[in-house]
């Protein structure tokens, strides 16, 4: 299991995935993501398919953003309307943003957030020595 954890004062953002390793189902190899977020007074949790490639090339390019501290890092899923994830280089590089949106249809109805906040670099770096696909 793969989680991500960031938080600064009320605002967070959890995103927990499980890679499929059952080879007899559809989504063999890719990721269910669920995510949690609260920021700026909204909150919702969404799931979600990430296929595997952008899966791996989100750590991928996430441990590129930890090391160098510039540059956008991001993340949809399968059906780009439940999850669109930007975590990005912000302040010359001394912080990140997290940013995006999570969501699903229920009975036909859209349930969703928007969410974005700024976090200090050094979650990154310690969410992903405990993390990754």
């Amino acid at each position: 299991m793969s989680v991500l954890r960031f938080k600064n004062g009320k605002n967070s953002f959890e995103m927990a995935a499980v890679v499929e390793d059952q080879p007899e189902y559809a989504h063999y190899e890719d990721a269910y993501v669920t995510v949690k977020v609260t920021a700026n007074g909204f909150s919702g949790q969404s799931h979600c398919w990430v296929a595997k490639k952008a899966f791996s090339n989100f750590f991928k390019h996430l441990k590129n953003l930890d090391r160098a501290h510039k540059g956008t890092v991001p993340l949809k899923s399968m059906d780009t309307d439940e999850l669109a994830l930007k975590i990005r280089a912000v302040e010359k590089g001394t912080r990140l943003s997290v940013q995006g949106s999570a969501g699903n249809s229920i009975d036909g109805i859209w349930h969703g957030v928007s969410f974005g906040f700024k976090f200090e670099l050094s979650q990154l770096t310690v969410s992903l020595s405990h993390t990754g696909p």
